[in-house]
């Protein structure tokens, strides 16, 4: 969310009326959060992702089902960015990102932003409901694992 109005405004009420003004303001955005040392101790919360997971990630599976160019115009990848503590890539159809929070294993991803093409056939629906359900990770580097609260795999992933 970058801009809000906290007023209500009356849209076209009666003959005449062709114009409307909103008064947007600006929501306030958080300070970015330094880079931990090396050797400093991580509070609970911070945001890092592990070295092994800073790589760009193609969908080979969402729930279960195989993931492949039948899927959708394209199949979906993520890449994480740390600095941000954000996730983007492309949905089978959109290009999205989403912001994470991050503790060890533990992740949750927040609401996903998108751009709005219709595209049929797409894992798009999938992909997304998969993130939101998401609430850890495990990888060995070549395959990244997204799993719900019951360590159920609902995205697996490859390094591209």
């Amino acid at each position: 969310l970058w801009f809000t109005s906290d007023t209500v405004n009356p849209v076209l009420q009666g003959p005449g009326n062709t114009q409307v003004n909103v008064l947007m303001k600006r929501v306030a955005t958080p300070a970015p959060k330094p880079a931990p040392d090396a050797g400093a101790v991580m509070a609970p919360g911070t945001v890092l992702v592990a070295q092994g997971w800073r790589h760009n990630w193609r969908v080979t599976q969402i729930n279960g089902q195989a993931i492949t160019s039948a899927s959708g115009p394209r199949v979906p990848t993520l890449a994480f960015d740390a600095k941000k503590a954000t996730i983007s890539g492309n949905s089978s159809c959109n290009g999205y990102s989403a912001n994470y929070q991050l503790k060890g294993s533990q992740i949750q991803f927040g609401s996903v932003m998108s751009t709005k093409r219709a595209c049929v056939p797409s894992v798009e629906d999938e992909f997304f409901a998969a993130l939101q359900a998401t609430r850890s990770l495990r990888s060995n580097g070549q395959q990244l694992l997204l799993q719900d609260a019951n360590g159920r795999a609902v995205v697996s992933l490859a390094r591209d």
